[in-house]
């Protein structure tokens, strides 16, 4: 994690409309704008009394500790949790009161401390939208339903928007906060066109709004040739097909890519990483270039690919899924410094779907693949889905039987 006087958190004291201009102005004569505390970061409010925020203000000496290094680059064992739009009603973050989100993030951050969970990884940006004060993005309606509005507008009244507020609370607490976006998805089947430059700066605008946050991380899943129909930002009312090679995807794919990891490393903070699905083949047709993210540097800091199956797959369980699966990534793992990490399948623990028998025969089947992990150097994993930390049953074993481990 970062200082909390970091360029980061200064670019967002500057950019905030709250202090009055005279002011600030006075205290860049005076010489103290380094030394003024980021209204971002933890002043307490009206709204919220200081006798409240007292435990929230005061920063733990492990959190203290782990602002020195990111996980990533520390390689420190990453232990991480993806929440997702789709997941914010169900742990009391959608169409909340500012005090009531910050109650609510707060106990499902305190879950996943519990967990020794150690990094969150939330959705900022699911369909070109926001979950902070934009002036450009509309607000997610996950966040705030029925609001056809710019974050800015729709945060107007809080004193610290969602994103903020996130990430006070998750340092708060010594965890990491990533922030996950989804690059081109405009509509559930439509996506801003790869190939196009102006779609491009769209999303390094989202990127370098939110590196005005205390964020640690960028982080991108898989979406990019997924869709039925693609579009260009200036023109969302054509919507049209892509025909273009696998090779040519990639190369598309990786113009914004190397941009985002350009712009993320001139903050010298935080990091970037890329999710793609756990199936090598069909990753790469759909413009993931793993091969060379796993071989050079200049692309990400790391790869997680979404290994949701056990080594139990298919009715008769006879189909060691999740090791084939992962030594077609380890087997091109040939640049050590970019890493590389594994994302779980909490959510179908005691499932008897998707033809993975391994989910119903045992609630063990997480603490074995961090195991196979850790044999093949691989420090780190990141569960998915969110809202599974409240869940009981087979979900909770298998949270249990990996705590063991962590």
């Amino acid at each position: 994690m970062k200082k909390q006087a970091s360029t980061r958190a200064h670019r967002s004291f500057l950019r905030s409309k709250r202090i009055p201009g005279i002011f600030l102005v006075c205290l860049m004569i005076l010489g103290l704008l380094g030394s003024v505390p980021d209204r971002r970061i933890g002043q307490t409010t009206d709204q919220e009394p200081a006798k409240a925020n007292a435990g929230t203000l005061a920063l733990s000496t492990e959190a203290e500790a782990a602002k020195s290094a990111s996980i990533v680059s520390s390689g420190k064992e990453l232990r991480g949790i993806w929440v997702s739009v789709f997941e914010f009603y169900k742990i009391g973050l959608s169409n909340k009161s500012e005090s009531t989100f910050r109650k609510n993030a707060r106990k499902y951050l305190q879950t996943a401390k519990k967990n020794k969970l150690n990094s969150i990884f939330f959705h900022v940006r699911a369909f070109d939208d926001c979950i902070w004060s934009s002036e450009t993005f509309k607000v997610s309606k996950y966040i705030k339903a029925g609001k056809s509005v710019t974050g800015a507008k729709a945060f107007a009244s809080w004193d610290e928007d969602p994103l903020e507020i996130l990430c006070e609370e998750c340092h708060n607490l010594g965890l990491e906060f990533h922030a996950w976006m989804n690059p081109y998805r405009v509509e559930l089947h439509s996506y801003l066109d790869p190939g196009k430059a102006s779609n491009r700066k769209r999303v390094l605008k989202a990127v370098d709004e939110v590196l005005c946050y205390d964020v640690d991380g960028i982080h991108f899943d898989d979406y990019a040739y997924n869709a039925d129909s693609y579009m260009d930002t200036g023109n969302r009312s054509k919507k049209y097909k892509i025909h273009l090679s696998a090779a040519k995807r990639r190369h598309n794919v990786n113009l914004l890519v190397k941009a985002v990891y350009k712009k993320v490393h001139a903050e010298n903070e935080a990091v970037f990483g890329i999710s793609p699905q756990g199936n090598f083949t069909n990753a790469m047709e759909s413009g993931m270039d793993i091969t060379q993210w796993l071989k050079k540097t200049g692309f990400v800091d790391y790869v997680m690919p979404q290994l949701y199956w056990t080594n139990n797959y298919t009715s008769k369980g006879n189909v060691k899924l999740f090791s084939q699966y992962l030594a077609n990534f380890t087997s091109r793992w040939k640049n050590k410094k970019v890493r590389l990490y594994a994302g779980l399948a909490l959510y179908r623990a005691g499932s008897g779907d998707f033809g993975d028998k391994g989910w119903k025969m045992r609630t063990t089947n997480l603490a074995k693949q961090v195991k196979e992990l850790r044999s093949k150097g691989i420090k780190g994993f990141v569960l998915f889905t969110g809202s599974n930390l409240y869940d009981g049953g087979a979900v909770k074993k298998e949270l249990q039987n990996l705590k063991k481990l962590l």
